[in-house]
């Protein structure tokens, strides 16, 4: 807490009993700069104060950018505060504005700011992964799709908005054979387009147990097969989300261009491959120099694995347990 008052301040905090240790930082208001300013050695006292006590939490309430740096003291591994475009090292911050319809200024009180920011920090703190039942989880749906809709199936989704996100087609037809002849499923292929199919030889194709679609589908009948299946299994794209929402065991496979904590799916298992320039953003497989290494190096052995366990999780436990499994990021 900064004193911007020796007195009053301090001892409002220590008599309100919300603290269990109070700590002061003298702050010198420069006139001229209209901000606040903390001398080198008062930083070093505050940093030998805090440090020893091992915060995993540090939150400056102050909408004002001037004590901001005073968090980095602390060595918490977590940050919090206002304008984290300013401070590009908080780890969570959110930036707030109300407007006057009369006179385009502040619109709210300042005690408005620091609550909505902790309540945001709750909101995320406290997020926890939904379901949402299907209007379209009817197997009747499916009928007209091949699929024998009195035996469980799984439904593979090789398709992605672009090719660096797509495992090889190839694969997803070894994975077929695996699921149909070491679990009993049948297997849903999606792929996007006939074309994909061309030059690809395997003995799957030939299996009655695998129905390859490759045309356009309504919404009733992708929702009912993401919502009917036993397993889902798919690139990093919009249907492993729908099916994580419907409450199906997910197994998505994420290439390494975007970061799988932001743009994995809620609930299942995320099976990728840790490289060097992971996180690197790209959209088209030329511009990756390393032969998408992060997403062709997957294995349908690794895939495999994680949908055996997806299948053991689904007969263990509830329908709404988040079931995301780091150790399965490989």
């Amino acid at each position: 807490m900064h004193a911007d008052h020796p007195l009053r301040w301090p001892t409002f905090a220590r008599r309100s009993t919300l603290f269990s240790e109070v700590l002061t930082a003298e702050l010198t208001y420069d006139p001229s700069a209209r901000r606040r300013w903390v001398s080198a050695a008062e930083q070093l006292r505050l940093r030998r104060a805090l440090q020893p006590k091992a915060f995993d939490l540090a939150i400056d309430l102050s909408p004002g950018g001037d004590t901001r740096p005073l968090l980095r003291l602390a060595g918490a591994r977590y940050t919090v505060g206002f304008s984290p475009r300013d401070f590009p090292w908080l780890s969570f911050g959110v930036d707030l504005q109300t407007r006057d319809v009369g006179n385009g200024r502040e619109a709210s009180p300042h005690s408005t700011g620091p609550m909505a920011l902790v309540t945001a920090l709750a909101g995320v703190m406290r997020h926890a992964a939904f379901h949402l039942p299907s209007p379209n989880a009817d197997p009747s749906l499916l009928a007209g799709l091949g699929l024998d809709v009195s035996r469980a199936f799984a439904t593979l989704h090789s398709g992605a908005r672009t090719a660096s996100r797509k495992w090889p087609l190839a694969n997803y037809l070894a994975l077929a054979e695996r699921l149909i002849a070491e679990r009993g499923l049948q297997v849903a292929l999606l792929v996007d387009a006939p074309a994909d199919l061309d030059g690809v030889g395997s003995a799957a194709l030939t299996n009655p147990d695998l129905h390859v679609m490759a045309q356009r589908l309504s919404f009733q009948q992708l929702d009912a097969l993401l919502s009917c299946c036993a397993v889902f299994v798919g690139n990093d794209a919009g249907p492993k989300h729908l099916a994580s929402v419907r409450g199906a065991p997910v197994v998505s496979i994420h290439m390494g261009a975007v970061n799988w904590r932001e743009w994995g799916q809620e609930t299942g298992f995320l099976v990728t491959r840790r490289t060097p320039c992971y996180g690197c953003g790209i959209e088209q497989v030329e511009e990756c120099g390393k032969g998408l290494s992060c997403l062709v190096n997957i294995t349908v052995e690794d895939v495999f694995g994680a949908v055996e366990r997806a299948l053991g999780m689904k007969t263990m436990a509830s329908s709404d347990e988040t079931r995301r499994a780091p150790s399965n990021v490989k």
